[in-house]
């Protein structure tokens, strides 16, 4: 058996090193906390600016969740890496590692 190592990528609640993540009665699973969502319209231009029509190209193991991003760490297409790279970069938003739940540097 095989487990994803997911990135979360996104305005999330965070300590200076460590994420916080919620869940609720409603829903069991883990997810971050945000800050403040992912301003669309900037993820769409940066994702546009790289000749990407709908979000996001199935190969780039980058998903988009409420507020935020998702990837298989391990999964991702160099393109995405950019992106991610792009959009941290213009937004201050974090990439987090779900597993040691701590603030990586961008690609």
């Amino acid at each position: 058996m095989s487990f994803a190592h997911l990135i979360y990528i996104g305005h999330i609640t965070n300590d200076g090193e460590n994420a916080i993540f919620v869940n609720s009665e409603d829903d069991p699973l883990l997810r971050p906390s945000l800050v403040r969502p992912l301003e669309m319209n900037i993820v769409q231009e940066i994702a546009s600016s790289m000749g990407v029509q709908d979000l996001f190209p199935e190969d780039w193991g980058l998903w988009l969740e409420s507020g935020y991003l998702v990837g298989e760490h391990y999964s991702l297409s160099l393109d995405a890496k950019r992106f991610i790279a792009s959009l941290c970069k213009r937004t201050n938003c974090v990439i987090v590692d779900f597993k040691s739940r701590t603030i990586v540097d961008a690609p």
